[in-house]
């Protein structure tokens, strides 16, 4: 995954190799599943025994996907207390340059860190009528307050 350094102000590096190699796995994961027609939001945690957790957030009537991903915030730490990293992965539309994209988003956390890192795959077509092609590489969105702070 590239760094956008400017937005450091020049050579600083705005997020570990570690969360940009799991941002670049629950991205790679999202493809996957959107290639074969599941576009469900879900949680991706890595414990500190390096063991792999996937929770797919189930969207329903009564639950819009910001309230999925507020609750998934808020408990996941409870779900996995020995939690290293996390990703919450969701589709989107996005606006970028006054132009709007599909997208699906990764907002990934490491712990320790009070900044988690918005990452996001843009794509062609439509996950339900099987036509979903991803574009480019992933991009660095920017910072967001991280799940591993108190919320």
């Amino acid at each position: 995954m590239t760094q956008n350094n400017e937005q450091a102000g020049g050579d600083e590096q705005l997020f570990s190799q570690e969360l940009g190699d799991w941002a670049t796995f629950a991205l790679d994961a999202a493809v996957e599943f959107y290639t074969d027609g599941t576009s469900t939001p879900f949680l991706l945690v890595l414990d500190q025994d390096d063991k792999k957790h996937l929770v797919n957030l189930e969207l329903t009537v009564d639950a819009s996907v910001e309230e999925l991903l507020h609750v998934a915030r808020t408990q996941f730490r409870e779900m996995f207390p020995a939690a290293v990293l996390y990703s919450l992965v969701w589709d989107a539309e996005l606006n970028i340059e006054g132009e709007s994209h599909n997208g699906i988003l990764a907002e990934c956390g490491q712990q320790d860190k009070p900044t988690a890192w918005l990452f996001a795959q843009l794509y062609e077509g439509d996950v339900a009528e099987d036509t979903f092609d991803a574009k480019e590489e992933p991009v660095v969105i920017g910072p967001v307050d991280s799940a591993f702070e108190d919320i």
